[in-house]
């Protein structure tokens, strides 16, 4: 068989095998978490979220609600440099949001709990 002939079948079945492969992540609702950023957001996201008082009162004085906070937790950058990664039990991350209001939040994450200890505006 020429390598034509071999070319020319081997991209019918790669075209054939994405599609399929596509067809069957886009039912499965599948998302590709590999970054370290997108890892931690998705760990907090899957535990329960708790508020210590003067966080609860930061977010109802600045109409900061349960929708921004799912968003922060969804699109919002970590900042690794100013977080405390090498403990061995309870990691506390430094979380920025990308949209308005620009605030920035400290998570205690922690083996079933991720718990919100600070928050404040940020100012540019």
């Amino acid at each position: 068989m020429k390598l034509a002939n071999r070319l020319f079948y081997y991209g019918i079945g790669l075209a054939i095998g994405i599609v399929i492969v596509i067809f069957f992540l886009q039912e499965k609702n599948t998302t590709f978490d590999y970054l370290p950023n997108a890892r931690v957001l998705k760990d907090i996201r899957t535990k329960k979220i708790e508020k210590n008082t003067s966080v609860s009162l930061f977010f109802n004085q600045h109409k900061i609600d349960s929708t921004q906070l799912k968003e922060l937790l969804q699109e919002g950058e970590i900042d690794f440099g100013e977080s405390i990664t090498d403990k061995d039990s309870c990691n506390v991350y430094l979380i920025n949001s990308q949209n308005e209001p620009k605030y920035q939040v400290h998570i205690k994450n922690c083996d079933s709990v991720a718990t919100i200890t600070h928050a404040k505006f940020l100012t540019e």
